[in-house]
């Protein structure tokens, strides 16, 4: 699948929602460089770059497709909001 989108993608929220949704857009060609959380995560699977806090970062997201994560879970079925 190509993309006519140029920036990486930056990820808000660094867990195990956010693994499959970085697993979709790796898979789809795109290039996942950074994400931000309430802090540097200590395992770090995809080898990104911490860019801080949500809150402290807006900036930063500018050169980025940022995708924020939610997952739900409703009657045992997992719903990813974004």
């Amino acid at each position: 699948m190509k993309t006519t989108l140029k920036k990486p993608v930056a990820i808000v929220g660094y867990s195990g929602h956010a693994f499959v949704i970085i697993d979709i857009l790796l898979s789809a060609g795109r290039l996942v460089t950074a994400y931000c959380d309430q802090e540097a995560k200590e395992f770090n699977p995809y080898h990104l770059e911490y860019l801080g806090k949500e809150s402290d970062v807006i900036n930063k997201l500018k050169k980025f497709d940022f995708l924020p994560v939610w997952a739900i879970m409703v009657s045992g079925k997992k719903f990813i909001l974004t």
